[in-house]
């Protein structure tokens, strides 16, 4: 029983950071993405790590992206960058300047889910489920459509 809850535990850590940069968020480009100015006024495009935020087109859209520029818009902030993905972002764990995670933020407040494809994490899994039996935020609708179902049905109906 001892090696599977350390074998849980183990899974649930984040992945070593490759590299950790702070700076003032400059652009929310939607809930789950925005752009960071670094101190050597280079710019780079950060999308959250483990979760995913509704898509443009989807109920609480909007609701997810105001939330995030809310919590950041023109505040610095630090992030563990995870990887860059082909999209040439910056999948990053960010951290709010009370040192509260945006990522886990967002799940708990019911404007993302658990990107289960991509995360490990059995915290953001419970986070996910009380929202849900909470009701927050997307819950609140009876059958909700995951952004990565959204974006597939409409590549199939393009």
């Amino acid at each position: 029983m001892k090696w599977i809850l350390l074998f849980c535990w183990i899974l649930s850590l984040p992945l070593y950071a490759i590299q950790h940069v702070d700076g003032k968020v400059i652009k929310i480009k939607d809930g789950d993405t925005f752009v960071l100015l670094l101190d050597d006024k280079s710019q780079l495009t950060i999308r959250l790590a483990y979760i995913d935020c509704p898509e443009k087109g989807q109920p609480y859209y909007q609701a997810a992206k105001d939330f995030t520029s809310k919590m950041i818009f023109g505040s610095r902030v630090k992030c563990e960058v995870l990887k860059r993905e082909k999209y040439k972002r910056s999948v990053a764990i960010v951290y709010l300047p009370d040192s509260t995670q945006l990522n886990e933020f967002l799940v708990r407040k019911g404007l993302a889910w658990d990107y289960k494809e991509y995360s490990v994490h059995t915290r953001m899994q419970l986070l996910e489920i009380k929202a849900r039996k909470e009701r927050l935020g997307l819950w609140q609708d009876n059958n909700p459509t995951a952004p990565w179902a959204f974006r597939k049905n409409k590549k199939v109906k393009k």
